[in-house]
This record gives structure tokens, C-alpha cells and sequence, in this order.
């Protein structure tokens, strides 16, 4: 899925997220803990990056509340489709499960 869309740099997101805002790239990894959750914005979680340019390392990315339908477990690889929004943040735009 998400074969158009770039593969989001963690690398240049972890040095300057702001660079990236307005952009959509595909993340794939392995959700985390649940960092924070909301009933307007959503859920907060950790995410470990898969292997590629700073591959590994975990990102916050939010799902927002439009995407509650989607059962995310810690553990569970999926491949998110990303805008990095507002203050750096990761905002999942779709979900695919691997």
C-alpha cells in the first residue's frame, strides 16, 4: 500500500520534524505503548520504525478519533500513511495491517 508516497527520513524527522510539516509520507513499524488518548483527538502512541534511514527508532504518531474503528494493539506491524502536522506531530491519515 502507499507505493506514490515516500518513505518518511526518521532520521530528518527526528533532527527537525517542523521541515517536514505539510507533507504525507508512509511509515511502516510496530506499535508501541499507548502514550495518551483523547475522545475528540484520539490515541497517542509509540511506533518502532521499521529498517531504512534511522529505521528503528520510535516516533509518537497520532491516530486521531475518525480512525477509533481500527483495533491498534501493542505489538501489531502496520504500514500508516503520515502527515506530519502541527508542531512536528505524526498524524496517521490510513491504516494498513501487515
Amino acid at each position: 500500500p502507499y507505493r506514490t508516497l515516500s518513505a518518511l527520513d526518521v532520521k530528518a524527522y527526528l533532527e527537525n520534524s517542523n521541515s517536514l510539516r505539510g507533507y504525507v509520507y508512509k511509515l511502516p513499524g510496530t506499535v508501541g505503548a499507548q502514550l495518551a488518548w483523547t475522545r475528540l483527538e484520539g490515541r497517542l502512541f509509540s511506533v518502532e520504525t521499521d529498517d531504512g534511514p534511522g529505521g528503528g527508532d520510535p516516533v509518537p504518531l497520532l491516530i486521531p478519533a475518525e480512525l477509533n474503528h481500527i483495533n491498534v494493539q501493542k505489538g501489531q506491524r502496520f504500514i500508516f500513511q503520515v502527515e506530519v502536522i502541527d508542531k512536528g506531530i505524526l498524524r496517521a491519515k490510513a491504516i494498513n495491517k501487515v
